[in-house]
């Protein structure tokens, strides 16, 4: 079967599971049998912008094909700085 599971974590993400990292760890399931995760940091981690991970063709292709790869800039460092603080945190 050719198929792909994506995870949207941007409300599970810092709530849910024993340490917070989401529906993955909530349900016992490990990180590589989604193909894809994703969420938004204005949640749990009080900053802006948002996350994706895969393996490295996805996020590859994702990276360089998609419309924020044209029309976006990057996270200022002070809200990279603020992201960071909260994942120590948790």
């Amino acid at each position: 079967f050719k198929f792909r599971v994506l995870l949207e974590e941007s409300m599970s993400f810092g709530t849910l599971g024993a340490t917070g990292r989401g529906a993955c760890e909530h349900h016992g399931l490990s990180a590589s049998d989604v193909t894809l995760i994703c969420g938004s940091m204005s949640t749990a981690l009080a900053t802006v912008g948002g996350f994706s991970v895969a393996d490295k063709a996805i996020t590859s292709h994702q990276r360089l094909s998609s419309t924020g790869y044209c029309f976006s800039a990057s996270l200022p460092p002070f809200n990279a700085t603020a992201a960071i603080s909260a994942l120590r945190i948790m």
